[in-house]
């Protein structure tokens, strides 16, 4: 027998933690793109935020300086 399958069978753990992480790495390439657009329209979604609360404070200091 080859020395990784007789390692294998005497420590099952890793076996199965080696199958977790191949599951998890094809879920986390199919989730990628999703989550990069989430991420990019969360960050659209508070620049717009901060450009607002920014175009206001500018029309409030505008108008007592007048």
């Amino acid at each position: 027998m080859h020395k990784l399958t007789i390692f294998l069978r005497e420590h099952p753990g890793w076996g199965m933690f080696s199958s977790v992480g191949g599951a998890l790495q094809t879920l986390m390439d199919t989730s990628t793109p999703v989550l990069q657009y989430l991420a990019l329209i969360i960050g659209i979604g508070i620049g717009v935020i901060t450009l607002i609360t920014k175009i206001k404070e500018l029309r409030r200091n505008s108008t007592r300086n007048s």
